[in-house]
């Protein structure tokens, strides 16, 4: 099987508190993952049912991520957010894919935000 990209968002903790600690323990719950992806959120807990997911798209993302093997994070992901996000990587790829005759030039405007923000 292939790998699976995409992203994921983090939690970080900065209190040692007693409270804190219980929350992040339910947080990778099953019953806190269900509660997610009725939702609408896509669980990296392989435990919640697919029929818990609110419709087929959201099911079948949930699948493809449940039987993975590798799970690796997009390449947007990985840079700073200037590089990755709106304006950076994301519309460079788009513009590729309308024009790829234009990647010399979509090439030379990433070097130009990647030496800015690094």
């Amino acid at each position: 099987m292939e790998p699976r990209v995409g992203g994921a968002d983090v939690v970080v903790v900065f209190s040692d508190r007693p409270e804190v600690k219980k929350l992040i323990r339910f947080l990778i719950t099953k019953e806190a993952n269900e509660i997610a992806a009725k939702n609408g959120f896509i669980s990296p807990n392989r435990n919640v049912p697919l029929e818990n997911y609110p419709d087929s798209i959201s099911r079948k993302s949930a699948k493809m991520l449940q039987e993975a093997r590798i799970f690796v994070f997009d390449a947007s992901d990985l840079m700073p957010p200037a590089v990755g996000n709106q304006g950076g990587f994301w519309d460079a790829c788009k513009r590729f894919v309308q024009n790829p005759e234009s990647l010399d030039e979509i090439l030379m405007e990433m070097e130009e935000i990647a030496s800015k923000n690094y």
